[in-house]
């Protein structure tokens, strides 16, 4: 090989280099401006996905707002119930509970009283 070969080879080399090297630098720009358009493009898709997961999010809380709700008051009206079975089974009483004695008496105190102090009915400890 001659020395005019060698240059001619190395400024064919030097000229291919630039080349391919311009042709790098451009398919890396148009590659970095692809990655910024598809970014953006999932950013927007991820706020919309976002808002709408939002939106359920509301949804199911004013659900669970709705069913504690309820139950609140399915406790309350079953606490209510059970107050009023007890008033109507016992009666009211002056301490707000159930009474701690009979107010009707049993069928044996009624025979007792009859076959030992001779009254033929027997009311809550009052002769008649």
């Amino acid at each position: 090989m001659d020395a005019t070969y060698r240059g001619e080879l190395r400024e064919l080399n030097e000229v291919n280099y630039a080349r391919f090297e311009a042709t790098l630098d451009r398919r890396i720009t148009a590659l970095g401006s692809e990655l910024r358009q598809e970014i953006a493009e999932l950013r927007v898709g991820m706020a919309s996905l976002e808002g709408g997961l939002l939106a359920r999010m509301g949804m199911a809380e004013g659900r669970l707002a709705r069913l504690t709700l309820l139950r609140s008051l399915a406790e309350a009206s079953e606490s209510f119930a059970s107050l009023v079975a007890v008033v109507l089974t016992h009666g009211p009483t002056s301490s707000g509970g159930v009474r701690h004695y009979r107010t009707i008496p049993t069928r044996s105190a009624q025979l007792w009283c009859t076959r030992n102090v001779g009254l033929g009915k027997f009311t809550l400890g009052i002769n008649a």
